[in-house]
């Protein structure tokens, strides 16, 4: 692990004797004392691979008998892998002082990494360090954090094992994280305005990563922003050209979107310009609330406690809680509040569902991402764990008005890091049961939706289907809203078939509906 200020060498300064380490960011390799251990090619750099791919967990027989041999495995493979280990351990012997550092376990074998010993463990702990950097606005940090990152690698992820076909997926998941850091840090470069060392990076890497159609994006901004306009529009003609060739495939929408900007020497969102030196990006307003439900009748008093307790949080963040059975309307009650508060929210009013009465709730990870998407976050800058994405969508939010709805919650865990930090934001917050949580951790105002009255469910039905249908069986009018239970999606489900079927009476209807509740019991 890193501590303290910028690291020391290629993988960190290591704890206090740590004189052995490990490298899988291009050819595999081990180094003590600062000397490169030689290793036996073939089959034991493919055992060591397997190991260090997953470290300090066991790796049993049958996986590394896979990994090195695959489907060609010798006749006795537990042997052979034995042997195998038995050679990397002599070898890791000899260059440790005797240290035993592959263990036997039941089932299989275990290599001990320390912290700062595998280059892997430092590349991701210093993208932490980064993400951390970023969520306070420190943009200088986070670029140095990103460099000292790179740098780790030495070429192609697991190179010289032997068996790189059989590592071509995790290779390839390596290489992944690689170029996401390196789009972050060239983004960052071009927000500072500093397009050479972009175009010097860019360059490099769409030559390794030709198919990676973000580097030729950020590639062709760079060359736009540098006043280099006609190298732009070759690049956009040079990717393809290539994707041409090797997919049958035309450019993607945002490649697309941003050439066309060029052609049209636009100045928009199309054609990222810098950004201001805080490193926040431009501000793009968000309106995402689903469609109103026509005809909002009732619940007048719910929607005047949701309101009021928005309305006077003062310098606190806001969170109302809406909780019901299935179909009272709360859904339709958080977007009627949202909407009613619109003035009071200039910088967005964000709509996120959470899934809780699906077959799986969203992954919180997921969700965040969906939300720094619509802060101006591009996929290339999304931090790696929720702590740090939570973190992130706290600062983009810091000094905003945005109005959160979060519906369908399952619980307060999957809600508690979507939430803003300071004020000026407010959330609501639908479920089907009380967030208790909610109230204890973060004071919010717990509201549960009943029923309409049948006053109000009177008039819903009325909006729909017109009054003067219902004044022509007041009894089985009444008797419809009873059977609907008073709930609102079940009265706009009634109101719709009515529609449908205008020659249907009241009372026949009523009884089909009691019929179908007396064979679904």
């Amino acid at each position: 692990m890193v501590h303290g200020g910028s690291p020391e060498g290629p993988y960190g300064k290591p704890p206090a004797q740590l004189d052995v380490r490990f490298g899988i960011l291009g050819e595999i390799e081990v180094v003590a004392d600062g000397r490169h251990v030689a290793l036996p090619a073939g089959t034991v750099r493919s055992v060591l691979a397997a190991l260090l791919l997953r470290p300090n967990r066991v790796v049993t027989v049958d996986e590394l008998a896979d990994s090195v041999w695959g489907a060609g495995q010798p006749l006795n493979a537990r042997a052979a892998v034995q042997t195998c280990v038995m050679r990397l351990r002599k070898v890791l012997a000899a260059a440790t002082g005797g240290r035993r550092v592959v263990q036997t376990r039941t089932g299989g074998y275990l290599i001990e990494v320390e912290p700062g010993q595998l280059d892997l463990d430092v590349f991701e702990d210093l993208c932490r360090r980064a993400d951390e950097a970023a969520a306070t606005g420190d943009v200088e940090a986070e670029e140095r954090w990103l460099r000292e990152a790179l740098s780790l690698w030495r070429g192609p992820a697991l190179s010289g094992v032997g068996a790189e076909r059989r590592y071509r997926d995790e290779a390839a998941r390596l290489t992944d994280k690689r170029m996401t850091v390196a789009e972050r840090l060239c983004s960052r470069l071009l927000e500072a305005g500093r397009y050479e060392p972009a175009i010097e990076h860019l360059r490099t890497l769409t030559i390794e990563q030709p198919l990676r159609e973000r580097l030729w994006y950020l590639l062709m901004v760079a060359l736009y922003h540098a006043n280099r306009r006609a190298e732009a529009l070759q690049t956009y003609r040079t990717v393809s050209q290539l994707l041409s060739a090797e997919l049958d495939v035309r450019p993607g929408e945002d490649l697309t979107r941003l050439h066309q900007a060029m052609l049209n020497q636009q100045e928009d969102d199309h054609v990222p310009t810098p950004l201001p030196p805080t490193g926040k990006r431009p501000w793009r307003v968000h309106r995402q609330l689903p469609v109103a439900a026509g005809g909002f009748v009732g619940q007048k008093r719910p929607i005047d406690v949701v309101a009021a307790a928005i309305s006077g949080a003062g310098r606190l963040v806001p969170v109302v809680g809406v909780h019901g059975p299935p179909g009272v309307g709360k859904t339709a009650l958080a977007v009627e509040v949202a909407r009613r508060l619109s003035a009071r929210f200039p910088d967005g009013q964000w709509y996120a569902t959470l899934g809780a009465t699906e077959a799986r709730p969203r992954n919180v990870a997921d969700v965040l991402a969906g939300l720094l998407h619509m802060a101006g976050v591009v996929d290339g800058e999304l931090p790696h764990d929720v702590v740090a994405r939570s973190a992130l969508l706290r600062a983009r939010l810091a000094g905003r008005r945005v109005l959160l709805l979060l519906d369908d919650a399952a619980d307060v865990a999957q809600v508690s890091p979507l939430l803003p930090g300071t004020a000026g934001c407010a959330v609501i917050v639908t479920s089907r049961s009380a967030l208790a949580g909610l109230a204890v951790r973060y004071g919010a105002v717990q509201l549960t939706l009943d029923v309409l009255s049948p006053a109000d469910s009177i008039d819903l039905l009325a909006h729909m289907v017109g009054r003067h249908r219902l004044d022509s069986d007041p009894a089985a009018a009444h008797a419809l809203v009873e059977v609907c239970g008073r709930l609102p999606l079940a009265l706009r489900i009634a109101g719709a078939n009515l529609l449908d079927q205008p020659a249907l009476s009241l009372s026949r209807y009523v009884e089909t509906l009691r019929r179908r509740d007396r064979v679904a019991a």
